[in-house]
């Protein structure tokens, strides 16, 4: 089986935390048997004129290309940023997969409604589509009408659960939390430097000294640094490349995950499956894995420092109690994401 595989980002050595999600499913896709080629676009801009200027590349790259019908698949990410270039070209594809990310849901402007209509219009039938959860799958419906049967189920690459396994650890005398998104406002870091005041109050009540530790990436790091290197209680990562990520999981007890969206939220499940117990927004996929009690906690306000502190002192309390590694086994794993592609291919 031959796949060509479009995104319109790709890691680079400069940029390993770029769309690494491409890499997952990439390595998955080559795994299940297939022979995969990349078009895609390691320019990577994420703002200003260059941003314009990469899409604008890209896109006349996919429709300039003449070799879409020497594929059995072409599989397409994206597709909301790409089908403007593809439209004239899906006719000589042999079979499609779209892959949904999540940012095709996004229409509540006027100018991504109309891009939603035209997309809607570039949607054939017999499009094969797969959605990384029950929430996006329920969105493709709703906003596309996209019938249930043609859409499946599978993480975006999934999980190895083979590399991203720590030991539970014990806690004693210090408790280190994660932060490991984007420092951008959508990931929740304004409630995370919020919470950083409320840390004493944990202290005083556990017993235990408590430390935060971020990762310096997210393209506005540069605003809210400065804020999160002036707390003691903070400790500031360097970007881990790929699957050096584990040595985060590592050096933490509890992940902190106040996300405003999601379309699945792979670093939870990656935190998970090194046994980390999860506190997150009870918001779009996220509620889907953080189940109260046994895998997390979840935030009703995601504005409210507070809550974030209540269950932070919840989890660290009840911490022996969570099981979080046999959900990713069951129904995230990189393992089931192979054997999907090999049924579908």
């Amino acid at each position: 089986m031959k796949i060509l595989l479009l995104n319109n980002r790709y890691p680079t050595e400069k940029d390993p935390q770029i769309a690494s999600y491409i890499k997952r499913i990439e390595g998955c896709l080559s795994d299940s048997g297939s022979t995969v080629q990349l078009l895609v676009s390691t320019i990577n801009k994420t703002k200003g004129v260059m941003k314009i200027i990469d899409a604008f590349t890209y896109l006349l790259r996919l429709a300039t290309f003449r070799d879409y019908q020497k594929y059995d698949v072409v599989y397409i990410n994206h597709f909301n940023l790409l089908y403007s270039g593809l439209q004239r070209k899906t006719r000589k594809m042999r079979k499609v997969v779209i892959h949904w990310h999540g940012s095709e849901l996004r229409n509540n402007v006027a100018s991504l409604k109309r891009m939603n209509e035209g997309m809607k219009k570039a949607i054939r039938a017999d499009f094969i589509h797969i959605a990384p959860s029950e929430y996006i799958k329920r969105g493709m419906m709703e906003n596309f009408l996209i019938k249930h049967e043609r859409i499946i189920i599978s993480p975006s690459g999934g999980v190895d659960t083979e590399w991203y396994n720590v030991e539970k650890k014990i806690l004693a005398g210090e408790v280190h939390l994660g932060f490991a998104s984007s420092l951008i406002a959508e990931k929740g870091i304004e409630l995370i430097l919020a919470f950083l005041d409320l840390i004493p109050e944990i202290e005083q009540d556990m017993g235990m000294k408590i430390k935060l530790h971020v990762i310096n990436y997210g393209f506005e790091k540069d605003r809210y640094l400065p804020r999160l290197r002036a707390s003691k209680k903070v400790v500031v990562h360097k970007p881990f490349e790929g699957e050096s990520m584990k040595e985060y999981y590592e050096q933490i007890h509890i992940l902190l995950f106040p996300s405003h969206s999601e379309s699945l939220g792979l670093v939870a499940l990656e935190a998970m499956s090194c046994n980390i117990p999860v506190v997150g927004s009870n918001v779009t996929a996220i509620p889907e894995y953080v189940i109260p009690g046994q895998t997390g906690e979840l935030l009703n306000d995601i504005s409210n420092a507070k809550e974030l502190r209540d269950k932070v002192h919840r989890c660290i309390s009840n911490y022996s109690n969570y099981n979080t590694r046999t959900l990713v086994e069951d129904l995230y794993s990189r393992i089931s994401v192979v054997k999907l592609y090999k049924e579908l291919f």
